[in-house]
């Protein structure tokens, strides 16, 4: 039993820290569950995403629709997301993320014909801070709460840079009842309206709520699964609906297998269940403990 619980705590924990990540969005370090988290760690996350319909997606810390007043038929998106976290108590961790992104937005126009347009930019930059309750029965609570500092946003053919403009919150339950890990989450974003080419433009607000398992097959290897639906609210222009609300749910398959003790790497695979979902989202975590 000694010898089980060394090798948990050396491959599983920061192993289910980066599950926790890539499913959730949110940054938290399952290990804190059973032992305190020190010192600085690392995030980086590849990941592409396939629209398949008219929108562009913001994809942290949220998986968000952004209309941008055209209609695409695809929107595909390659980007880098860079999360340091920090604990300042043992009960709280600092975080700040970076997000930036090469988009190829694809279109049809009547007079010229099939058409793309490409973008490479930084798309945010986020600061904010997670809290860890003391354990309820056999779950974990953790309440992650994030603005943004920098945001790039479009509008027909103008673009903006916006602070301060959005924020989220999020709250999730852990447990871990051997082989597996679950947690249980609901979350919000609220975007705050911005003036772009003389347009008062207001994203929808997000609510979200999701599942996530990870089953462990190994000490260094871990199946995981889960699913998510969000709710966004419409989009308004000069305060009057432009588009209806929309139902945004994904299903994740992946994999993360620990490297060593400070480094596990995890791949996994989302796809959307609903018209207004991406068709598919591919991910790469590599998570580092300094």
């Amino acid at each position: 039993m000694k010898e089980n619980n060394m090798v948990f705590k050396k491959y599983l924990l920061p192993l289910l820290g980066c599950v926790s990540f890539v499913f959730a969005s949110d940054p938290v370090t399952l290990d804190s569950m059973f032992q305190n988290q020190q010192g600085l760690r690392s995030i980086t996350t590849f990941q592409t995403l396939s629209s398949g319909n008219a929108n562009t997606f913001a994809t942290y810390p949220d998986l968000v629709a952004v209309d941008e007043g055209k209609y695409y038929q695809d929107v595909k998106i390659f980007s880098v997301t860079q999360t340091f976290l920090y604990d300042i108590t043992q009960k709280f961790d600092a975080l700040v993320s970076a997000n930036g992104s090469i988009k190829r937005k694809e279109y049809y126009d009547f007079f010229d014909g099939y058409g793309h347009q490409n973008t490479t930019e930084f798309d945010s930059l986020w600061v904010g801070g997670t809290y860890s309750f003391d354990a309820i029965d056999d779950f974990k609570p953790y309440l992650t709460l994030q603005a943004s500092l920098y945001q790039k946003e479009h509008y027909l053919d103008s673009t903006k840079n916006t602070y301060a403009n959005s924020y989220s919150a999020k709250l999730a339950f852990r447990n871990y009842s051997d082989p597996v890990i679950s947690t249980l989450y609901v979350g919000t974003m609220y975007n705050r309206a911005k003036e772009i080419a003389g347009y008062k433009v207001e994203n929808g607000n997000v609510f979200s709520a999701g599942l996530d398992f990870s089953i462990i097959l190994s000490p260094k290897i871990a199946l995981d699964l889960g699913a998510e639906q969000r709710y966004q609210t419409e989009t308004k222009i000069d305060g009057v609906a432009y588009s209806n609300a929309a139902a945004i749910s994904t299903m994740t398959i992946g994999a993360t297998y620990s490297m060593s003790s400070k480094n596990p790497l995890s791949i996994s695979s989302s796809i959307g269940g609903s018209s207004k979902s991406p068709d598919s989202i591919f991910s790469v975590s590599l998570w580092h403990k300094f």
